[in-house]
């Protein structure tokens, strides 16, 4: 009788979202949504300077609308507000009408969205296979795969695209009108790409297979419906498309492939030599997102398959609803990424258009897959029950116990195996005294540096910088040659051996502070950074300028003049005082 009541409890179907058993698993899902974003916000507030990764480049400039004065004439300012699309911005600025500090909510915001996706997770589980605790699985194991990786907490447009993309398959697979054509405006408003997806399901439910030939739906209601999601996919686009960035136009893939930018060492590294690494693991071109495997636990939806060939072992797959849909989003997901590829780089990066799907179709597969192979666990104990004698049922019980605390074990508390769960890839500066310094300088100063420290001074200083790695997108080529331009002059000002070229430098674009590195005239820093690991050309140029036997830049003998703070990491250097210098001194 235990073994029965158990079974029941876990593996009876209910769809009925009201039904207490329902709500327990749930309930359940939810909670651990809050308990793994908890575990990141102790990160996130743990320190005055801390910032996730992304954030860094998205939401910095939005301190402008608690102070119109910060970053003005800010090149890097003002092309990320064009970019960022209207609803991440709007909801941003509507949290910053409170007196909120746009990087907190950047903080707090994971958990609400969270919330949110996790709940939908549930209900697309529950749709596609009646059995709470299934969706409970899924809804877990997706929230560990999302929570071990930063594309969910940057709290960005990205971000936004996960809840609202789960929405309207949730909605969509209940048929469900107003709701999903409602998310799709908003996915439009906040993750364009997510729109093209959508409308993708939606086209290919227009047509259905008869007789082996292909036919329109004729169900006049569904027509309507998909037309009317057609008709407002294709708007938002558009309206996209027409409000995009006036630093464009987008790069064409002839002159990416020429640039080294989007090689090996670039900051938009894409094209590589290696074909399995391009098309298949590929961070931006590749189909397979990174991680979908983590945690391993996830690797038991790819069973599902299998365990759907033998209905007679296990009985529970029958309970499997619009099978279909599972193909339907594979091969919209495939080919809007081979689509992506095909029209480079117009439709963005095609890893984003298999991402969302194919983290939600594993998490959805396994949690079906362990919960059915936990069913045809407990079935057989209940036939072994009824076979055996009395003396022998405690035995089954354990074995009973035995297997569903095992599994659960695995799937539960797999993090805690993990020496490290969360990674929402926080970035903390090297000298929290240098941004102490910046902050207190005028809020109009531009500062010009070749250090990764340079992308953090926004977020944690709040000034201007003229150029950083972290924004240097080379996507679109108005704003990406502007900031060639400024990082090839820096480059050969910082070691020219000649006063005037640095002089020019500093009239041309204004600079007022200069930030280097405590070991930027050392060799093996121009292996070491950034800018050069990319342009390797530049750092062969001024390899002969850091020989013992060769004159010095000529930076390095303003420093004890013009220096405004030096510490063993970082110098300092007051543009200004470069320009006053007499030509003698």
């Amino acid at each position: 009788m235990f073994v029965q009541y158990l079974r029941q409890f876990v593996t009876t179907p209910q769809q009925s979202l009201s039904h207490w058993r329902t709500l327990f698993w749930l309930f359940l899902s939810l909670t651990f949504s809050i308990i793994y974003s908890i575990l990141v916000l102790q990160q996130a507030f743990d320190g005055e300077y801390v910032v996730q990764d992304d954030a860094r480049k998205h939401i910095f400039w939005m301190r402008r609308f608690l102070d119109p004065e910060l970053f003005p004439n800010d090149l890097i300012a003002n092309f990320f507000a064009s970019v960022e699309p209207f609803g991440l911005t709007t909801i941003y600025r509507f949290l910053i009408n409170f007196n909120i500090d746009p990087m907190v909510i950047n903080k707090c915001l994971p958990l609400v969205l969270g919330v949110i996706m996790t709940g939908y997770c549930f209900g697309i589980c529950l749709q596609l296979f009646p059995i709470p605790m299934a969706a409970f699985i899924a809804s877990l194991l997706f929230n560990q795969s999302i929570w071990m990786k930063d594309i969910f907490v940057e709290a960005t447009a990205s971000s936004f695209s996960y809840p609202l993309f789960f929405a309207f398959l949730y909605y969509f697979l209940k048929k469900s009108v107003i709701p999903c054509l409602i998310v799709l405006v908003l996915e439009g408003l906040f993750y364009p790409p997510t729109v093209l997806v959508s409308g993708g399901v939606l086209f290919i439910n227009l047509f259905q297979i008869n007789n082996k030939k292909i036919h329109f739906i004729s169900d006049q209601k569904q027509l309507k419906f998909y037309v009317a999601g057609l008709i407002i996919a294709s708007l938002m686009l558009v309206s996209y498309l027409i409000s995009s960035s006036e630093y464009g136009p987008i790069i064409n893939v002839a002159e990416a492939k020429t640039l080294p930018e989007f090689q090996e060492n670039g900051r938009g590294k894409f094209f590589t030599n290696n074909g399995i690494e391009y098309w298949f693991l590929g961070i931006r071109s590749g189909m397979i997102p990174r991680g979908l495997f983590t945690p391993v636990t996830l690797c038991f939806g790819l069973f599902l398959p299998i365990l759907a060939k033998f209905p007679r072992q296990f009985t529970l797959v029958k309970q499997i609803k619009n099978s279909a849909f599972f193909l339907q989003l594979l091969f919209v997901s495939l080919s809007l990424f081979f689509l992506a590829h095909l029209l480079l780089f117009y439709l963005f990066l095609p890893n984003r258009y298999t991402s969302h799907s194919f983290y939600l179709l594993i998490a959805v597969s396994t949690g079906i897959t362990l919960t059915v192979i936990i069913d045809a666990l407990l079935r057989w104990v209940e036939q072994l029950s009824i076979s055996q004698p009395k003396n022998s049922k405690i035995f089954q019980k354990l074995l009973a116990l035995g297997v569903t605390t095992i599994i659960a074990i695995a799937v539960i508390f797999y993090p805690s195996f993990l020496d490290k769960f969360t990674s929402p890839n926080y970035k903390e500066p090297r000298e929290a005294s240098l941004h102490d310094f910046l902050s207190q300088q005028p809020k109009d100063t531009l500062i010009a540096s070749l250090s990764q420290e340079a992308d953090n001074i926004p977020s944690f200083a709040q000034r201007s910088v003229l150029i950083a790695w972290e924004y240097s997108i080379p996507y679109q080529v108005g704003y990406h040659r502007q900031i060639r331009q400024r990082a090839m002059d820096l480059i050969e000002a910082q070691y020219s051996q000649d006063l005037q070229v640095l002089r020019n430098f500093i009239q041309t674009y204004n600079v007022d502070l200069i930030l280097l590195d405590g070991n930027a005239f050392i060799p093996y820093y121009l292996t070491e950074n950034n800018w050069f690991r990319q342009w390797k050309f530049k750092a062969e140029e001024i390899k002969p300028t850091l020989k013992p036997d060769t004159p010095p830049a000529v930076i390095t003998m303003l420093v004890d003049l013009c220096a405004v703070y030096r510490t063993e990491l970082f110098i300092v250097v007051d543009a200004n005082c470069i320009l006053e210098l007499p030509e003698t001194q």
